[in-house]
């Protein structure tokens, strides 16, 4: 519960699916949600609000995960959060 999960492709169905499951049956509490357009991304809201009401916080990001210089500026920001890294899902 303490550690940080990073969902590429975290704004689409599966994406939302795998955090929403991991929240209710895994007890993962801090998600970092990336897609290309991030919170302009109409279900960025909709994944805040879903996920909170199971008590876990998230974070939408943008970045295009094809480029190097932007991952490696995800893993920077997430290590800023103080919580460690434990899970990199690509959906």
């Amino acid at each position: 519960p303490e550690a940080t999960y990073l969902i590429t492709g975290g704004l689409g169905s599966l994406g939302l699916e795998l955090a929403g499951w991991m929240s209710a049956a895994g007890g993962a509490r801090h998600f970092v949600l990336v897609s290309r357009r991030g919170e302009a991304d109409p279900a960025a809201a909709t994944a805040r609000e879903t996920l909170a009401a199971q008590g876990a916080s998230v974070r939408v990001l943008a970045a295009d995960v094809a480029d190097a210089d932007a991952v490696h500026g995800l893993v920077a920001r997430i290590a800023e959060g103080g919580r460690p890294l434990r899970g990199v899902f690509h959906c």
